[in-house]
């Protein structure tokens, strides 16, 4: 039997996900307004190559912080550890879990709207009620990517092995308090997008 559905949601997914449409709105936005700039927004749009290079050139320290969060040990390889040897449901994304990130990934589009249409870095502190509500997104979210009962089928799985059992249950605890930690990552990567985008040079 093949491995069913995970204890906790992809959050480094979502992640990637909410901010390469943010992303991409905001290269729209600018290239509706004419504000193309020296960046190739159309290659931006289609192209996720290129949006990787751009960003390296353009925003490293936004690229960084992305790239730290997705390669995280805890929320990508022991999160996908942690998922039931014999549950053939598939993977569960439970509907509350759906709705929040939904609401994440719109909210990040919003964001990168508004600082597409941003003309100045002067204006940077008009994003704080826009940032604060990515976090908030964020924050729901993770606290509904566990699926409910993965965590109890797993266990049930290894309730031979005392040594089995207490690795699993370290490791659940590993990538919650991890994601506890990305609370802030998350304010980190948009507030520090913000801060670069709107200190592109202008042509």
């Amino acid at each position: 039997m093949s491995k069913g559905d995970h204890v906790f949601n992809n959050i480094v997914a979502k992640m990637n996900g909410a901010f390469e449409a943010g992303f991409i709105a905001y290269a729209r936005d600018k290239l509706a307004s004419g504000s193309a700039g020296s960046a190739p927004l159309v290659t931006l749009i289609h192209s996720r190559a290129a949006r990787d290079d751009w960003m390296r050139r353009r925003m490293p320290r936004t690229s960084s912080l992305l790239t730290a969060f997705i390669e995280d040990v805890a929320l990508r390889d022991l999160r996908e550890s942690l998922q039931t040897a014999t549950y053939l449901g598939g993977d569960v994304n439970n509907d509350a879990y759906s709705m929040h990130a939904r609401e994440f990934q719109d909210a990040v589009v919003r964001l990168f709207t508004k600082i597409a249409r941003t003309r100045s870095y002067v204006s940077e502190g008009d994003l704080t009620p826009d940032i604060t509500r990515v976090r908030r997104a964020f924050f729901h979210m993770t606290r509904a990517a566990e699926d409910p009962g993965a965590l109890q089928r797993l266990l049930d799985q290894v309730q031979g092995s005392a040594r089995e059992r207490a690795r699993v249950e370290a490791a659940v605890q590993a990538v919650r308090a991890r994601l506890e930690f990305a609370w802030g990552a998350c304010e980190r990567i948009f507030r520090t997008a913000a801060a670069e985008l709107l200190r592109l040079p202008r042509s």
